[in-house]
């Protein structure tokens, strides 16, 4: 599974923008349930 390798590429954008974690957890649950 990718699924390691794309959190840890989640994480660096985070660290890229500057995004907060609540911010970054939702924008991720939104994504999901977008593609599900």
């Amino acid at each position: 599974m990718g699924l390691v390798l794309f959190c840890k590429n989640l994480r660096s954008v985070m660290s890229w923008t500057g995004l907060s974690s609540c911010s970054f957890v939702e924008q991720i649950t939104s994504l999901f349930e977008m593609n599900w």
